[in-house]
């Protein structure tokens, strides 16, 4: 497992995710 690679991938969930929809990340 790559823990580095998995932060990018929630940033990129994060920056595409729709503005209305209710944040997993809070």
């Amino acid at each position: 497992e790559n823990p580095e690679k998995d932060e990018q991938i929630i940033i990129a969930e994060r920056m595409f995710s729709p503005p209305d929809e209710p944040s997993l990340f809070d």
